[in-house]
């Protein structure tokens, strides 16, 4: 599914480049969230799946975010690894509304429950973000098998190390295997200085 959506999503954003446009950014990340959606949903709308999806798009010092589903955007800087996506499963809203703590979320029977999710149906909900984005730090890109599975301690202390950038992703990878993930890991680090 995600190789499907990203020929979804990868063509729209591909067409924003070049001379300036009218288009905002967020509509652009909108459009081709919910081009890559119809196209699921429509490839068999009678099965229920569904991917999760987060774009981070850098232009300049903006960070423009497309995000729907569990997996996360993270921004390290200024010694901080801060969350920038919400997840949209149901241990996230148990926690919102105070029913589970964190701690107890880990180990959920339902904590792979998804709320929202690209293909799920006709139409899809999208979070979308614009920050500026400080002058240097990385980005992360990852799936719940990571961060289901690492704490937030231990992915910035992997971070934070004087690596090469496919040392960092390997070592992620390898934490997540140590701390026993059965789902998918991915993840993509991205160190920017602008």
């Amino acid at each position: 599914a995600a190789h499907y959506i990203l020929s979804k999503i990868y063509m729209p954003l591909l067409q924003t480049v070049g001379p300036p446009t009218q288009v905002p950014i967020q509509e652009v990340l909108l459009d081709a969230v919910q081009a890559a959606n119809t196209a699921v949903f429509e490839d068999d709308p009678e099965v229920d799946s569904g991917t999760t999806l987060t774009i981070a798009l850098v232009l300049g010092r903006r960070l423009h975010v497309a995000h729907v589903g569990d997996s996360r955007l993270y921004l390290l800087a200024n010694d901080k690894l801060e969350q920038i996506s919400m997840d949209h499963s149901l241990v996230q809203r148990l926690q919102d509304v105070g029913t589970l703590t964190a701690e107890e979320a880990t180990m959920y029977r339902y904590r792979n429950v998804l709320l929202r999710a690209v293909g799920q149906g006709e139409e899809v909900e999208v979070d979308t973000y614009m920050r500026l984005l400080p002058r240097q730090g990385k980005l992360l890109l990852c799936s719940d098998g990571l961060c289901g599975f690492v704490p937030d301690e231990t992915i910035k202390q992997v971070m934070e190390q004087d690596a090469s950038l496919p040392q960092i992703v390997d070592e992620l990878y390898e934490t997540a295997l140590a701390a026993h993930s059965n789902d998918n890991v991915t993840a993509v680090v991205v160190d920017f200085s602008l």
